[in-house]
């Protein structure tokens, strides 16, 4: 699992700044890699209450980084960090067929993800928008 989750913070660098194009990236990958997305999700259910180092450290890293933005006016400070993380992280990834909250999740065909990505990044975007 941590070799997998290096690769994805290798791969998707988190920049609190445009938070929306962060979540839309997230959506591709997690389109892209089902099999991760699987893995994560079996991972989580495998060890309950037992979270990686690794995944800690980052959720930690980003939140302060949403802090920031906060901060600075650049992201809605109505939400806590953590819970908007959250948030844009299980918006981000609902439409991965690991996570079947979308029934038609078996139905991916290139357009159909790319329309679902502009739609994560524009929902996030209302989210995050000061």
């Amino acid at each position: 699992m941590e070799k997998y989750l290096s690769r994805v913070y290798v791969e998707l660098p988190f920049t609190g700044d445009n938070l929306a194009d962060y979540a839309g990236r997230v959506t591709d990958f997690a389109l892209r890699n089902p099999q991760l997305m699987r893995l994560l999700a079996w991972s989580t259910l495998e060890l309950g209450d037992i979270v990686t180092a690794a995944r800690t450290a980052a959720h930690h890293k980003y939140a302060s980084e949403i802090a920031e933005g906060q901060r600075s006016g650049k992201v809605n400070a109505t939400l806590p960090p953590n819970f908007l993380l959250t948030a844009i992280m299980a918006i981000a990834t609902a439409w991965s067929p690991a996570f079947p909250i979308d029934a038609l999740a078996h139905e991916s065909s290139p357009e159909r993800n790319q329309a679902i990505g502009e739609h994560v990044e524009k929902a996030v975007a209302l989210l995050c928008r000061p």
